[in-house]
């Protein structure tokens, strides 16, 4: 069971289940850096829209 109370999602990390996990995740590490976007960061302090588009723009420039 995930440790968040009311929730009966088996775990999935750090004793939470998926979506508590990401709901935690996101309030931990804050909005995207891209200035006005404001969803949870995901990877390099963006969240996962603008870190695909970086990601993308890198792997065309190889």
């Amino acid at each position: 069971m995930c440790r968040t109370d009311g929730c009966s999602a088996p775990p999935y990390a750090r004793g939470l289940c998926r979506s508590c996990y990401r709901r935690e995740r996101g309030e931990r590490l804050g909005p995207c850096l891209v200035a006005s976007c404001g969803k949870p960061q995901h990877s390099r302090g963006l969240c996962l829209a603008h870190y695909f588009r970086m990601w993308r723009r890198e792997r065309a420039s190889q």
